[in-house]
């Protein structure tokens, strides 16, 4: 089985100009020679801060992609979003998006990016021969996803979806092309799906808002957070709010805080003199050593080596622009 990480695209990627180092993980196209309205395919660990690495940009198809680890800012259509593990995107073929800061953070990403036949902003969705969706199904999709409100939504079925969709492309065997379909297919179901789903737990009283979670979270960092009383703070008991938790952010309350810590110290790096020292302690870990572990073992890298690398790329891109 190829590398854990990978890219496969059907002809050459602007990726390569923006992130060469992901050549290392290119497979042969012809995994995609039989399905030539796949564009791009790609799960990818991105361990490097570099400028221009996600500048706004238009793809040639619909673009799904899946956060698997880290945090994302993205910008789509001049609207802002932050994406944590267990959120999606997708995107039409006219709408520009990319990182507002050009800058791609740390983390875990899958992509694909599908060619439709017909598709456009004021043409209907169709997806071509390939699709069994029925073409009045393939409209309501299409409408579905130029009128959407929101490009994000959460939907763990589709980390599945990638995993099934790169078996079958590397080891194709018998009914590999059928499957391949409809996993391209689900892909679409479960993401206007997830939309709708979106639109309805937004009316519901009872919703679990991870803004609110995040915001209440951030706004102590440095507390001794409990579990029980992050549950009493979203109103739940212990055993619902864990669950919620999960559901939603697909991490557990104490790993989920440790992400908003470490998401913390990076935003403080990034944006202050503060000693590192001071920022482990305001960022709410016990000790530097404590930080300098868990950091190192989120990022690849130790706070230090995180900070040098920054203040490199902020100064390599303050002598571009002069």
């Amino acid at each position: 089985m190829p590398q854990d990480y990978f890219i496969i695209v059907n002809n050459d990627a602007k990726i390569f100009d923006a992130l060469p180092e992901v050549r290392k993980h290119v497979l042969d196209k012809n995994y995609l020679s039989p399905y030539p309205y796949i564009l791009e395919f790609a799960k990818q660990k991105f361990s490097k801060i570099k400028r221009g690495s996600l500048d706004l940009h238009i793809n040639k198809g619909i673009e799904f992609c899946y956060v698997h680890k880290g945090k994302y800012e993205w910008v789509v259509e001049d609207k802002t979003y932050v994406l944590f593990p267990g959120d999606a995107f997708i995107t039409c073929p006219w709408e520009n998006h990319g990182s507002k800061s050009g800058f791609l953070d740390l983390g875990i990403l899958s992509w694909i990016i599908i060619k439709p036949n017909i598709f456009s902003n004021n043409e209907d969705l169709d997806l071509g021969y390939w699709s069994k969706i029925p073409l009045n199904e393939q409209r309501d999709i299409g409408n579905i996803l130029k009128h959407k409100s929101c490009h994000v939504f959460r939907e763990s079925k589709l980390s599945d979806l990638f995993s099934e969709l790169f078996t079958e492309l590397i080891k194709p065997t018998i009914g590999s092309s059928t499957r391949v379909g409809n996993c391209i297919e689900e892909l679409f179901i479960h993401s206007v799906r997830g939309f709708t789903n979106s639109i309805i737990e937004k009316k519901c009283e009872r919703e679990f808002s991870i803004e609110k979670l995040k915001d209440f979270v951030l706004q102590d960092i440095s507390r001794a957070w409990t579990i029980e009383e992050m549950a009493e703070h979203m109103n739940y008991g212990i055993t619902s709010f864990i669950e919620h938790c999960k559901n939603n952010t697909g991490l557990t309350p104490i790993n989920f805080l440790i992400e908003m810590r470490i998401l913390k110290s990076i935003e403080m790096i990034k944006s202050s003199n503060v000693s590192l020292t001071n920022i482990s302690y305001d960022c709410g870990f016990s000790s530097i050593q404590h930080f300098s572990d868990t950091f190192k073992k989120h990022t690849g890298f130790s706070p230090s080596q995180y900070k040098q690398l920054f203040q490199i790329q902020v100064k390599d891109l303050q002598m571009t622009i002069e």
